[in-house]
């Protein structure tokens, strides 16, 4: 693993072109600081149906909400910025396109973005930097230490921008796991995701890792589920979106958070069995999506009312603020 070329001092997380959450990497005293990141994007979740729900806010039965995992057990250990049920105004918007591409490349790179939402048959990479390509040029850090795992083709070309100054030799390793039927592309996702993070490839079926194939440990990691997206669209009315937001926030919970060990070191963690290198007191865990959908069926999006623009970002890990949930931000902020 290299060494970065002086102390990394902060990460910068920029989504949506919207908001900026500066996370400094000291934290209270006995938090630890931190070393790794992990950034998840649902893809295409309408935020009525996740963390706009007063149930998903502690506001209600958290039995009744979708995001049931990460609303009763990551959010208690971290601060939430969604909007508040009921009013068209919210703490974390998409201000641009509500499109895939467009919002992955402004959650990558802090940009507002508007260009097309396309496919794999033309090389339309970000014009602006990544947060892959400046991580690494800025600490030295190696392809293998930043990585992401995608699951839709036109997600698959933010690897590395245009950027005449960082591009393709700065950019992160990247893995596509396809789609397919009930979301089994999220089962992928966070499969290979929690192989990573023990230090493994995952075999071919996409339900284990290789303990053969060993590959350095990331220090970002961002993860793109896209089944939820991918069912809305299919047909909503079978209950395969509401299905998929469940599966999702299971998956995430019992392979991503579940797997941040919370003992307070490395060797207690090994000792019992845990991952000794990601722990809640070393990794700061970002949890978000790229646009919501129509607000009277969530078979579209695209457009720029309320319902599609409404996003959120989960956050949490040493320095970030425990049990918070920010529907507003004040004026000039």
């Amino acid at each position: 693993m290299s060494t970065p070329t002086r102390p990394l001092t902060f990460f910068i997380i920029v989504l949506c072109g919207a908001w900026l959450l500066a996370l400094p990497t000291w934290a209270q005293e006995g938090e630890g600081s931190i070393e790794r990141v992990i950034v998840i994007s649902i893809d295409g979740i309408r935020n009525s149906d996740g963390f706009g729900d007063p149930n998903c806010q502690g506001l209600g039965d958290v039995n009744n909400c979708l995001l049931k995992n990460l609303a009763e057990y990551v959010l208690p250990e971290g601060t939430l910025y969604t909007s508040e049920p009921g009013t068209k105004g919210s703490a974390f918007v998409n201000n641009a396109a509500t499109w895939t591409t467009p919002g992955h490349e402004m959650l990558l790179t802090g940009v507002r973005a508007v260009g097309p939402n396309i496919g794999t048959s033309l090389d339309l990479r970000p014009f602006r930097p990544t947060i892959f390509e400046r991580l690494r040029k800025e600490l030295n850090w190696s392809s293998e230490e930043v990585v992401a795992v995608v699951s839709k083709p036109n997600v698959t070309q933010i690897d590395y921008s245009l950027d005449p100054i960082h591009g393709k030799d700065y950019g992160a390793t990247l893995y596509f796991v396809p789609s397919g039927d009930w979301a089994v592309e999220d089962v992928g996702v966070a499969t290979w995701g929690r192989c990573l993070m023990r230090g493994f490839l995952p075999d071919n079926t996409l339900e284990a890792c290789d303990p053969t194939q060993v590959v350095p440990l990331p220090r970002f990691l961002f993860l793109h589920f896209g089944g939820v997206d991918n069912q809305g669209h299919l047909d909503w009315r079978f209950n395969f979106y509401k299905g998929a937001i469940a599966q999702v926030d299971e998956q995430i919970f019992t392979k991503i958070w579940s797997e941040l060990c919370d003992k307070p070191d490395a060797d207690t963690c090994a000792d019992q069995g845990q991952n000794p290198h990601f722990r809640r007191n070393n990794t700061a865990l970002f949890v978000t999506t790229d646009h919501g959908r129509e607000s009277f069926t969530v078979l579209k999006h695209g457009g720029l009312d309320w319902a599609n623009r409404a996003i959120f970002l989960l956050a949490a890990g040493p320095g970030i603020p425990r049990g918070q949930v920010i529907t507003n931000v004040p004026q000039g902020n």
